[in-house]
């Protein structure tokens, strides 16, 4: 049994071809035209086997049958095209010619392109959880030991490996994680790796007061010394750690402030000198010479007074240069006008000139009217150049050419040109 791949065309080894006498003497050279061909195709649904004429021919057809180059056992090269092939199950060739060979019959299997893939090519076969019937795999079926620790390989299972979004609390039964789910030590420090828990380990928001349960910490179950200065790391507590108005009195429980009374209430005065004994024996106060530096920095009375006499004296003098600002022929009145306003000055900037200097500035159309060469003007230069370099052009290629203006209703310019296209008459018409 020979496997195919479905609705794929493929080129077929078949025979071996034998003489009808002797049955033993392959036939190299018959003439396929005259050999019948027949597919026959089993669905396994029920229905009838279907059957199929093949036309097999030399070349340039659908199903070509060649001789197979230096074959010596009867074997022929046989074309399928993938639409004969469109089926799946069992498929039987025959090949007949009862006057020149015996019959052929070639047996194939054609797969699912998926599954003829994965056996023969780069593909996987296609085996999913929903062929796994409901409790194939308890935990009752697995062996004690079956799956731990030391079951799976080094960082098989990290972060990485793991897709986004794979482990959510919408995937968890409710209950599935809880302390009586754990192992006695599962977790303890020894366990974690260094860093696991850290704040950048956890996402923004991830902890917070709608995330805990209620009742998840209590007194009972944090270990007795579980919350000691050697248990924090440095600067653990600091405000910087702590968020904007975490702690307010919306925050504290209601008792918590008579609590703290209640606890203050019950400080002995020996517990309160204990206390301050502590803190006596770690603070460390400044000594003769550091305090005698301090001072010494300080400024002396002398030096304050001869500071404050010096500015005195600056504010005074202030006070005369300013006092004399705003009177009549005093303070910034009091400068010269000659100093300001020159004779030379004024004569530049004399009213009665003004009005003939800009007088003979000349307008804009009287430079457009400007003569430039006989009658012709500034403004019928512009006009001409204009249709010449930019309007568009008749008369191409003949004797005369016409350059319009840029509406196209003007012909601004008309040359008369020779047969080497030197222009012998030009016509301008520049009214409009």
């Amino acid at each position: 049994m020979k496997y195919l791949k479905t609705n794929t065309a493929v080129r077929l080894c078949v025979g071996p071809f034998l003489d009808y006498i002797d049955g033993v003497t392959p036939e190299t050279g018959i003439t396929v035209t005259n050999t019948t061909c027949e597919m026959y195709a089993e669905d396994d649904d029920g229905t009838a086997v279907n059957r199929t004429a093949i036309t097999l021919s030399a070349s340039g057809g659908d199903n070509d049958m060649v001789h197979i180059t230096n074959d010596v056992s009867g074997y022929y090269d046989l074309e399928m095209t993938a639409a004969q092939l469109n089926v799946l199950g069992r498929v039987t060739l025959v090949f007949t010619d009862v006057d020149v060979h015996l019959p052929v019959f070639q047996e194939y299997s054609v797969l699912p392109a998926q599954v003829y893939d994965s056996l023969f090519g780069t593909d996987k076969l296609q085996v999913h959880a929903a062929e796994i019937t409901d409790g194939l795999i308890t935990a009752a079926a697995i062996a004690d030991g079956a799956i731990d620790a030391a079951t799976f390989a080094a960082n098989a299972i990290t972060s990485t490996v793991i897709a986004d979004d794979a482990i959510t609390a919408a995937k968890l039964n409710t209950g599935a994680i809880t302390a009586d789910a754990f192992a006695a030590d599962a977790i303890v420090a020894a366990t974690l790796a260094t860093g696991a828990i850290s704040a950048d380990a956890i996402a923004a928001n991830t902890i917070t007061a709608t995330a805990i349960a209620d009742d998840a910490i209590t007194s009972a179950k944090i270990n007795t010394g579980a919350f000691t200065a050697d248990a924090f790391a440095a600067d653990a507590l600091v405000a910087a750690t702590f968020a904007t108005d975490c702690i307010t009195n919306d925050a504290l429980a209601a008792t918590a402030v008579s609590e703290i009374q209640t606890g203050l209430s019950t400080l002995t005065q020996a517990q309160a000198e204990d206390a301050c004994d502590a803190a006596l024996v770690t603070y460390d106060a400044p000594t003769k010479a550091e305090l005698d530096s301090g001072l010494d920095a300080l400024p002396t009375a002398a030096e304050i007074r001869a500071e404050m006499d010096t500015n005195s004296a600056q504010l005074a003098a202030i006070l005369a240069d300013t006092d004399d600002i705003g009177i009549a022929g005093a303070g910034l009145t009091a400068l010269a006008q000659a100093s300001v306003c020159t004779e030379a000055r004024l004569a530049e900037l004399d009213a009665a000139n003004l009005p003939a200097d800009i007088d003979a500035v000349p307008t804009v159309a009287e430079l457009l009217a400007g003569v430039i060469e006989g009658t012709i003007t500034l403004k019928d230069t512009l006009r001409v150049a204009l249709a010449v370099l930019a309007g568009e052009s008749t008369g191409g290629g003949t004797g005369t050419i016409v350059f319009k203006n840029q509406a196209v209703d003007q012909d601004v310019v008309t040359a008369t040109v020779d047969g080497s296209n030197n222009r012998t008459v030009i016509v301008l018409d520049v009214d409009y």
